[in-house]
């Protein structure tokens, strides 16, 4: 007899939210995504700004979330000034690297397009890039 235990690897969430804001309630997450290194998340999200609200930032972040220990790892973040996004039919699409915390909280980095192709994309494991950006992210 064979017996086997499955024991779930933690998966990725997105968390989003105006910073700074004093309650973190007021963030909003996707669904976890179980098991996966490519996931999607396909949700929408929105968020009514004032115009005390147009100083702050759209903090997108990433966690490796486990079900089970009820515990989170932050993977990266990265952000955007409210006032940028609020341009009329105003889109931002593209690859971004995941920032360390402090970073992320003050900006986003684009991936560079590819210098052959043209496209964005995830640079190549070999390909060197800038420390601490390990993972990336595409946002439409």
């Amino acid at each position: 007899m064979l017996n086997l235990t499955v024991i779930p690897r933690p998966g990725p969430r997105l968390q989003v939210g105006l910073v700074p804001d004093s309650e973190p309630g007021n963030r909003v997450k996707t669904d976890l995504v179980p098991s996966c290194n490519n996931p999607i998340f396909l949700q929408t999200f929105s968020f009514v700004v004032g115009v005390e609200e147009l100083h702050k930032r759209l903090l997108v972040t990433m966690w490796d979330s486990d079900v089970h220990t009820r515990t989170s790892q932050l993977l990266g973040c990265m952000s955007f000034a409210v006032r940028s996004l609020m341009v009329q039919d105003k889109e931002v699409r593209g690859w971004y690297f995941l920032l360390g915390e402090e970073l992320g909280r003050s900006k986003h980095l684009v991936v560079p397009p590819h210098p052959t192709h043209g496209h964005h994309h995830p640079p190549h494991p070999t390909h060197s890039h800038p420390p601490h950006h390990d993972h990336h992210v595409s946002w439409t």
